[in-house]
């Protein structure tokens, strides 16, 4: 069935319901990363022109950190069963940490930098920090992206094996 082909090629210790809460998973961190990311962008464009008030910028970067922090939980989950999941799922996750770190740390800041400065949400450092942000979002999202369309391909691949063999047969 579904889990044969990927079993041979995986560990012993592979986890079929693992994998498939791993999937889940990583699809919920592309949605939250490329939320972040619009939000991220959209606060860079304002921060530029002035066209917002610090509420404002405070309430998006609120809304970045819940975010930030689901994909969090996520990544702790995938930690947790990362030697149970398919190889291709824990390079996933082994690729998108460093970037989930940085966006953790330019969150931060640009919130610091909106708490101590409340009405110069315009200056450079602000605006890089969003930046900064948005990129490591698209980059989460982008790696968790790709990951997925293999596990897409490698199933039709598998699905079109079975095929094979049952018209050989």
């Amino acid at each position: 069935a579904k889990g044969d082909t990927k079993a041979a090629s995986t560990p012993a210790e592979y986890n079929w319901a693992h994998a498939e809460e791993a999937s889940s998973l990583l699809r919920e961190i592309r949605r939250h990363s490329a939320q972040v990311a619009d939000t991220a962008l959209a606060l860079q464009i304002h921060a530029g022109f002035n066209q917002l008030g610090w509420e404002s910028h405070g309430a998006s970067l609120h809304q970045i950190r819940g975010r930030f922090n689901a994909m969090g939980r996520n990544l702790d989950r995938l930690q947790e069963i990362h030697t149970t999941i398919a190889p291709w799922q824990q390079k996933a996750v082994e690729r998108i940490l460093p970037s989930a770190a940085a966006l953790g740390a330019q969150t931060e800041k640009a919130i610091e930098h909106l708490n101590r400065h409340q009405g110069n949400f315009w200056a450079t450092a602000y605006r890089d920090n969003v930046g900064a942000m948005a990129e490591h979002a698209e980059s989460i999202n982008d790696s968790v992206s790709s990951f997925l369309d293999y596990e897409q391909a490698a199933d039709r691949l598998e699905a079109l094996e079975h095929q094979i063999e049952y018209a050989g047969a």
